[in-house]
C-alpha cells in the first residue's frame, strides 16, 4: 500500500509513539535526537485540537493537512477547528458536541459528503463549496446555516439534502442539481440571494425563500 513515514523533531524532549492516526501519544525520549514518527495519508484524519488552526499538521495527528482525498472527523476537543483560509477535504463529520468554525474569508471545499451532528458556525463572508465528481449529500442531526453556499458538482447525481439547510448570504449554483424534499428543505434566508437556475443546474424539490424581496427560484 502507499505509505510514507516522515520524521519530525520536537523541542519538548519527547518522542511520538505510533497510533492509528499518527503521533498522538508521547513517550519519554531516552537518548539521541528528539523525534516523532508520523504516518502520511491516514484516513479518516481526526482533529486533535492542539490549536484552532485547521492548516496546522499538528492538529491532525499526522504530517499532512487534509486534501480532497482525505475524510475528516471533528470530535469534541480542546480547541475548535477554525478555517480562516481556503481548505479542502473529502467527507467531513462533525461529531455531537463538537464545533467547526468557518471565519469570514474562509473557504471549505468538500469533495465528498457533509455530516453535521454538532455545531457549524459560518461567519458572514465564509464559503462552503461542494466540488464533487460523484453524488454528494448534506446530512446529520443538526441543521446548518451556511453563509455562502456554492454547488459545483459535475456528476448527474448532484447534491442531496438529507437534512434541512439554510443559506444566509448567497446560494451559487455553478454545476449540478440540488435534490430536496418536503422534510429536507433548502431555505434561502432574508436578504440572501441565489443565482438563477438553468435547464441543467437547478433545485429539484422543495425550496423556501424568507423575506419579501424579489426572488427567482432556481
Amino acid at each position: 500500500s502507499d505509505l510514507s513515514v516522515n520524521i519530525k523533531t520536537y523541542a519538548d524532549g519527547e518522542i511520538g509513539s505510533w497510533t492509528s492516526i499518527g503521533c498522538m501519544a508521547d513517550i519519554a525520549a531516552t537518548d539521541g535526537p528528539v523525534q516523532s514518527c508520523c504516518i502520511d495519508n491516514t484516513t479518516p484524519l481526526t482533529w486533535t485540537g492542539l490549536t484552532t488552526a485547521w492548516a496546522s499538521t499538528d492538529n491532525w495527528g499526522s504530517c499532512i493537512v487534509p486534501t480532497c482525498t482525505n475524510d475528516v472527523v471533528i470530535p469534541v476537543s480542546g480547541s475548535n477547528a477554525t478555517i480562516t483560509t481556503a481548505v479542502t477535504c473529502r467527507d467531513i463529520t462533525i461529531n455531537a458536541g463538537a464545533t467547526l468554525v468557518i471565519s469570514a474569508g474562509g473557504t471549505l471545499s468538500i469533495c465528498g459528503n457533509f455530516i453535521n451532528n454538532g455545531t457549524v458556525t459560518c461567519a458572514a463572508g465564509s464559503t462552503v463549496i461542494f466540488v464533487g465528481t460523484a453524488a454528494q449529500s448534506i446530512s446529520g442531526s443538526t441543521t446548518t446555516t451556511f453563509s455562502n453556499l456554492t454547488v459545483n458538482n459535475t456528476s448527474a447525481t448532484g447534491l442531496t439534502l438529507s437534512t434541512p439547510a439554510n443559506v444566509a448570504t448567497a446560494l451559487t449554483l455553478t454545476d449540478g442539481i440540488v435534490y430536496t424534499t418536503a422534510t429536507n428543505i433548502l431555505s434561502v434566508l432574508d436578504n440572501a440571494t441565489s443565482t438563477p437556475g438553468t435547464a441543467t443546474v437547478y433545485v429539484d424539490g422543495w425550496m423556501r425563500k424568507v423575506g419579501n424581496e424579489a426572488f427567482v427560484f432556481p
